[in-house]
């Protein structure tokens, strides 16, 4: 009840902040005021979110849109641009997350379920996706580059972006449906082992795409390998360095650890820029080292889950208020296409990986409803996308936002289902 009461008085506020007159238009107030604005909508929509039954971060993009420019335009275009700082943090943070998730140990016990499952998925859903994307990007001329290359690196990134899942959104829906069992353990691990070969292969992908369109340094196919080589390698290289860090600070002082990681997180994003790494492969390397090579991997990511949120809700809601439906209006079709085509060959890459894993009948027929949701690390690699190619990035990003809203919507309610169906919660449990 006093949380009910809570939500009441922010949403009074807000309402407050609407009505009173200013004077001046909302693009001109301090950058404190909408940063506080965008957190406090972002935070109490996420809420109402969580007591709807859905993901929180469904409430942070609702907040974004409704508070944005294509829609209330209390938050002007200038205002969103501004705060588009935070979303270094917010990247570093969800790679430093799902790194910080993995146990190679727990990998190992069930090596043979999460390679085939994996492999399955990996296989099926990347070609799958790609290959629809490509052909109606084909069909579908609109501002993506056009020509071969052009195709193939816009489609293969939106491949690359359709294999990964939600940890949060998985965890979540395991702690709030109280689920026990081998297909919870198996979904939530696999959704972790899948963000680190995203991660890994949107790294090979943006350094190619810079290459093929032009927007790399030139060289041949030489040069094209060693700046691969250099980017992944030079990356890990780094982050096992900065786990090691991590680490150090941990045992040694361990004072305002959430402070530090962020600053971390903000370093580590600007070092990888001048250094010309990728900085979510060096913070993803980072947090498997923390959590594999020491034994303060929960410590860890208590302390980034305890920094990260109010990080989280203004990233989200920046990604709604940059949500541009002029430029969805027209790109509408490649968002079903990219919604029909990830939902099909997840579930056939699933299926085959279980069958070949050999997995128990109700599994095969299940789990594939797990891996459904999207959330940050499908946004962060849009954004990262929209950073790097400035003339078509903006329409890639609103595809995939559209996408990832009607995952959010959908995902953890398929994955509670198969839960119940998998007999790992009572019908009747919240």
């Amino acid at each position: 009840m006093s949380r009910l009461f809570g939500l009441l008085a922010l949403l009074l506020l807000m309402a407050l902040l609407l009505l009173v007159p200013l004077g001046r238009p909302w693009a001109e107030l301090p950058l404190s005021l909408n940063l506080g604005f965008l957190l406090l909508a972002g935070f109490v929509l996420g809420k109402l979110g969580i007591y709807a039954r859905l993901p929180g971060i469904t409430g942070y993009l609702l907040a974004g849109v409704a508070f944005g420019p294509s829609c209330l335009g209390i938050l002007g275009r200038q205002a969103v641009d501004s705060l588009t700082l935070i979303n270094s943090f917010a990247l570093t943070l969800i790679a430093l997350t799902a790194g910080g998730e993995v146990n190679l140990s727990k990998v190992r016990e069930r090596i043979h379920s999460y390679g085939w499952i994996t492999a399955g998925q990996t296989v099926v859903t990347f070609l799958g996706v790609m290959l629809a994307m490509a052909v109606a990007l084909h069909f579908l001329p609109g501002r993506f580059p056009a020509g071969p290359a052009g195709l193939f690196v816009v489609s293969a990134l939106l491949a690359v972006i359709a294999l990964a899942n939600s940890p949060s959104s998985t965890v979540a829906v395991i702690v709030e449906s109280g689920a026990r069992g081998h297909m919870s353990q198996l979904v939530l691990g696999i959704t972790i082992l899948k963000d680190i070969l995203v991660i890994l292969a949107f790294a090979v992908m943006i350094t190619v795409g810079t290459a093929l369109l032009g927007k790399g340094a030139a060289g041949g196919s030489e040069h094209l390998v060693a700046l691969v080589a250099w980017e992944l390698a030079g990356s890990i290289l780094f982050g096992v360095l900065l786990g090691f860090g991590i680490i150090s600070y941990i045992k040694y002082v361990g004072a305002e650890l959430p402070v530090f990681i962020i600053a971390v997180s903000f370093l580590s994003y600007e070092l990888s820029s001048l250094l010309h790494l990728h900085a979510l492969l060096v913070c993803m390397t980072a947090g498997l080292a923390v959590n594999n090579l020491s034994g303060r991997g929960r410590e860890f990511i208590r302390a980034v889950e305890k920094g990260s949120l109010p990080v989280y809700v203004v990233f989200f809601a920046i990604a709604g208020a940059d949500l541009d439906f002029s430029v969805l209006s027209g790109a509408w079709r490649l968002v079903l296409v990219l919604v029909a085509s990830r939902f099909f060959f997840t579930w056939l890459g699933t299926v085959c990986g279980s069958l070949l894993a050999r997995e128990e009948p109700v599994i095969c027929r299940n789990v594939w409803m797990g891996f459904i949701t999207q959330a940050g690390v499908s946004l962060g690699l849009a954004v990262a996308v929209a950073g790097t190619f400035s003339q078509w990035g903006e329409v890639f990003r609103n595809v995939v936002v559209g996408s990832i809203a009607v995952f959010q919507l959908i995902g953890p309610v398929l994955f509670k289902f198969s839960l119940i169906r998998a007999g790992e919660i009572q019908p009747g449990k919240s």
